[in-house]
Order: C-alpha cells, then structure tokens, then sequence
C-alpha cells in the first residue's frame, strides 16, 4: 500500500510540474507582437495551424497585417528564408490558405497540402 501510494504521489507530482512549466523560446517583440527567432518547421497548412496551437500560451500563424509587421522588422528578426512561402494563418478558400514571402513582402494563395514554413506569432499584454 506505501508503494502505491508513493508511485501516486510520484505521478501526481509529475503531471503537476509539467502543467506548471512555461516554455521559453527565443523571441523578438515588435510592440504588443512576438515572434519566434526561428522557424518550427515545413509542413501543411492544417499541420501548422494545430504545431502552432499545441505550442501553449496563444501562439498561432500570423494574420495578414502581423506579416506586414514582420516584413517592416525582418533586419531584426533571425532566422527568416529568403523566398520561401510562410503560412498565414487567413484562408482563401475550402482548399487554400494565404502564404507570404518575407523576403519580398508578397501574399499569394496555395493550396493547403502543400508544404510552407511556420513562424508563430502571439499577441503579448
């Protein structure tokens, strides 16, 4: 019985310090925005919305007008892929979501299989 009850204590113990801990990840902040310093990864659309939620603590893709914002602060934020496509997190329609090229600062639709890179954003009080 002593054993069972330290293994529960253990357990407990355990799921508590992980639901405690905050991540902590190399941002850049740009007013009431912050941005990873680098890239979680290629993958599609639906993938990258649910990476960035499974992140914690509102992250998630950008909106157009936050891509504007890392466009106008792109000196200053590491790690970004000249012409590579980045997800946004705005739909076009059923099949495809809007991707923006950072190094050009352009938007263009593409379908949501394919495959683009993920930056997360969060708004911060």
């Amino acid at each position: 019985m002593k054993k069972y009850f330290a293994i529960h204590v253990l357990i407990i113990s355990l799921l508590m310090s992980n639901c405690n801990s905050k991540k902590h990840y190399d941002t850049y902040r740009m007013g009431n925005l912050e941005v990873m310093q680098s890239d979680i990864g290629t993958m599609d659309w639906n993938t990258a919305i649910k990476t960035c939620s499974e992140l914690g603590e509102s992250w998630r893709l950008p909106t157009f007008s936050e891509f504007d914002t890392i466009c106008k602060n792109k000196d200053n934020i590491k790690n970004l892929s000249a012409n590579h496509a980045y997800w946004c997190m705005n739909e076009k329609d059923l099949s495809s979501a809007w991707a923006q090229d950072l190094f050009v600062c352009s938007v263009y639709p593409i379908n949501k299989n394919d495959k683009a890179k993920v930056r997360a954003i969060r708004r911060i009080q």
